[in-house]
């Protein structure tokens, strides 16, 4: 899990964007879960069979801080995948987190967390691999 540190949450918003090189046959969904709780909302998500969102407003981030993690959920589909821990060894996934007013001028906070291995679960049939990244807003 990562923490993200606010500085203006009273009057800024949260925006996130999801990168990666290998985006076919996958699909990224973005929700967020309420602290203390597993009640989940679904906020975002990628077109079928690409993976990547581009940046979107995930709400004010006084609502979020405390109170809301951010997860972010990846699926592959690994049948068409020769090598699959050559795979899992390159695959590199940016999340991209923005604390902002909307305003012309530098963002307030600008983060980039990429993927790890604890974060990767691969089907006992290794042909769809999960990743999941869960940010806390503090």
């Amino acid at each position: 899990m990562e923490t993200f540190e606010t500085k203006e949450a009273e009057k800024s918003k949260l925006f996130l964007e999801v990168n990666f090189d290998y985006k076919y046959l996958s699909r990224t969904w973005v929700e967020k879960e309420e602290v203390g709780t597993w009640k989940k909302t679904t906020i975002n998500d990628s077109n079928p069979g690409d993976g990547n969102i581009s940046f979107f407003e995930v709400g004010k981030t006084i609502d979020f801080k405390d109170r809301y993690r951010i997860i972010i959920i990846t699926y592959f589909d690994l049948q068409k995948v020769k090598d699959i821990d050559d795979f899992i060894e390159k695959l590199k996934i940016h999340y991209h987190l923005v604390e902002d007013d909307d305003e012309p001028g530098s963002f307030y906070v600008s983060k980039i967390y990429k993927c790890v291995k604890e974060e990767i679960i691969v089907s006992e049939d290794k042909t769809i691999l999960l990743l999941t990244k869960i940010i806390e807003i503090k």
